[in-house]
C-alpha cells in the first residue's frame, strides 16, 4: 500500500511508499476526483483476473475502519503545546454550584 499527498507525519509516510498524487482519479470509496493537495492511499483492488491500485481520500479510508470520529474527537481536545510536549491535558475542576461554598 503506498501513500500520496503531504505527509501527516504518520509511520506510514515514509518515502519508499510515497506515491505520485493520482489527480484525476475517483476516489475507490466516495467516487469524488482527487485534487492536487488531497491526501490517501493507493490500495490493491482484486479483480477475477488482475489487482489493480485505486485510490482513497485518507478521511474516506479511516471512515471505511470506524476510526474518522475518535480521531478527530481526539483532536478537538488537544492543544498545539500538548503536541509538542506529549504532556496530557491537566484534569478539569469538577462543576460545583454555587451554594457548594
Amino acid at each position: 500500500m503506498q501513500w500520496f499527498g503531504p505527509t501527516w507525519n504518520a509511520p506510514i509516510c515514509n518515502s519508499q511508499d510515497k506515491a505520485a498524487t493520482p489527480v484525476g482519479w475517483a476516489c475507490a470509496a466516495c467516487g469524488i476526483e482527487i485534487k492536487g493537495g488531497d491526501r490517501g492511499f493507493l490500495i490493491p483492488h482484486m479483480d477475477h483476473d488482475n489487482t489493480d491500485s485505486k485510490p482513497w481520500h485518507l478521511r474516506c479510508l479511516l471512515n471505511a475502519v470506524g476510526v474518522a470520529e475518535l480521531i478527530a474527537e481526539a483532536a478537538t481536545k488537544r492543544t498545539p503545546a500538548e503536541d509538542e510536549t506529549h504532556e496530557p491535558p491537566p484534569a478539569e475542576e469538577p462543576l460545583r454550584d454555587e451554594d457548594d461554598g
